[in-house]
């Protein structure tokens, strides 16, 4: 942990999450949920996807923070929009629900899609459950949407 916090104390984002993962499970140093936020937060506002998942998990579920699902739909939206596909996962599944934000299945699909386009492995077929609670002018909607997120450039000039 030594050389993390060097790093860390640098500036270097995905030293600041590491730090944040190991004080949120107590590996090398004691649980510490408040410490973990500190160091997730910091990573998370130089755009680091793992981190800004961190928060929408902690928002989420109440770790460290009291339970917010604003909150983190918005560290999702975040971590999504950069191609992370858990954050994208995460983000499908809290517009599904509708948990603390407007229910919302046509961005539901379209970023369980993307998520799932990466490779991410999930249990059962989500995107038929989701699908058969829509129409299929819907699910045409959120294919589009999908393709249309797909074909937007990169920050860094790049296509996903």
């Amino acid at each position: 942990m030594f050389w993390n916090q060097k790093a860390a104390d640098l500036g270097n984002a995905w030293a600041q999450n590491d730090i944040g993962v190991a004080y949120a499970e107590g590996r090398g140093t004691r649980k510490d949920l408040a410490q973990a936020i500190h160091w997730f937060r910091l990573a998370a506002d130089q755009n680091l996807s793992a981190a800004q998942c961190a928060l929408g998990l902690a928002y989420g579920k109440g770790f460290g923070v009291t339970k917010d699902m604003a909150q983190a739909q918005t560290w999702y939206i975040l971590a999504a929009e950069q191609g992370d596909s858990l954050g994208q996962l995460n983000l499908a599944f809290i517009y599904a629900q509708g948990d603390g934000v407007p229910k919302d299945l046509v961005r539901s699909y379209m970023w369980l899609s993307l998520a799932l386009m990466s490779g991410l492995a999930v249990e059962g077929d989500p995107l038929k459950e989701i699908s058969s609670e829509m129409s299929s002018e819907e699910i045409e909607q959120a294919k589009a949407m999908a393709r249309e997120w797909q074909l937007r450039p990169r920050r860094n000039g790049s296509k996903h």
